[in-house]
């Protein structure tokens, strides 16, 4: 999905792939090893809860109302649909 990398590091909280055959490389390699998909899982999870969470997503609405702006590094991604 175009610009993922406003919302996820690749390699931290997710791993980003290009091909067909680059995302079965990184699957087969992560079934290989369940330690690094767990962390690499759990860090997305974490990021995604501190992150995106319903009481912050409210707050940041409300700042957009507000102050018609909001200091998050995926702002573009809403200003590409005015």
């Amino acid at each position: 999905m175009p610009r993922t990398e406003l919302l996820f590091e690749d390699k931290k909280h997710l791993r980003y792939f290009d091909t067909e055959e680059e995302f079965f490389e990184l699957a087969d390699w992560y079934l290989k090893h369940e330690d690094e998909r767990r962390k690499i899982a759990d860090a997305g999870m974490e990021y995604m809860h501190q992150e995106y969470n319903c009481t912050r997503m409210a707050r940041l609405a409300m700042e957009l109302i507000e102050k018609h702006d909001i200091d998050v590094p995926w702002k573009v991604i809403l200003e590409s649909g005015r």
